[in-house]
């Protein structure tokens, strides 16, 4: 006669706590790697929004007519005025949730842009009229405060 064996196939309980931990681990792991993708492509989607907000300033800013500033009847577009403004200036904006009453945005990022125009024309000869143009842009995102500078110059259209 034969002896029967007590062993069953299977796991063990230790065996199926071990599996179910190393599992939990990696997804955690992942979870992470996918959270802080998300993360720098939010960022970079934010500064990438920022730097064409910079791009476009300067190029109202080099195409505004008229820019005669000088002989009797000077012309110059509001957008050459000399001095600093300031705006607000939206960059990123959630999708959000859409219900039946409205549109509720979930998080928004705004930056402050400010221009400086300034007349830095030659006082020797040769004299033109040259006015410079400085664009800067600050914005958070998380913990940090991001800062773009651009610079252009603009002479007379004549």
């Amino acid at each position: 006669m034969k002896a029967q064996s007590n062993s069953r196939g299977g796991f063990t309980l230790i065996e199926s706590l071990i599996a179910i931990g190393v599992i939990v681990v990696i997804g955690c792991v992942g979870m992470d790697v996918i959270s802080t993708a998300n993360r720098n492509a939010s960022s970079g989607r934010t500064y990438t929004a920022a730097e064409e907000a910079v791009r476009d300033q300067i190029d109202l800013i080099t195409t505004a007519t008229p820019f005669s500033p000088q002989g009797a009847n000077p012309q110059v577009n509001p957008v050459l005025a000399l001095g600093t403004t300031t705006t607000t200036v939206p960059l990123y904006i959630d999708p959000g949730t859409l219900t039946s009453a409205a549109y509720l945005p979930t998080a928004s990022i705004n930056g402050t842009m400010t221009t400086l125009i300034e007349d830095v024309s030659p006082t020797s000869a040769p004299v033109f009229t040259c006015y410079r143009a400085t664009v800067t842009l600050t914005y958070n995102i998380g913990r940090a405060t991001i800062t773009l500078t651009r610079h252009t110059l603009r002479t007379t259209d004549n």
